[in-house]
């Protein structure tokens, strides 16, 4: 079930950010096989590593880290939805997220 949800999503992005110019191609896409991989920029994906991990176990999850402020001015830059990610507009909220990201990921990596 979470596959195909992921599975769902990325073919929901893929269609949404296909322009004009790229349709017959992002149409040609669907006809293949589901992706084997997926990359997934959420702000709050450490969250799931556990899940990510007991769903499963042999899988390689790749965490890849950047500066800090790159990472809180890459959210704060960025104009989301009302209601959606509101607290990426507050640099203290910002702040205390990419600590709370961090001691999560420091936590795996022991």
């Amino acid at each position: 079930k979470v596959v195909d949800d992921m599975t769902a999503r990325f073919w929901s992005i893929e269609n949404a950010t296909a322009t004009a110019a790229d349709k017959i191609s992002s149409n040609e896409r669907i006809q293949k096989a589901d992706p084997k991989r997926f990359v997934d920029k959420m702000l709050t994906n450490y969250m799931n590593v556990g899940f990510i991990h007991m769903l499963f176990p042999q899988a390689l999850i790749l965490h890849v880290s950047r500066e800090p402020m790159d990472c809180v001015f890459s959210a704060y830059k960025h104009d989301f939805p009302p209601g959606t990610l509101d607290y990426t507009s507050d640099f203290p909220s910002l702040a205390q997220l990419y600590l709370g990201y961090r001691e999560m990921m420091d936590h795996w990596d022991r």
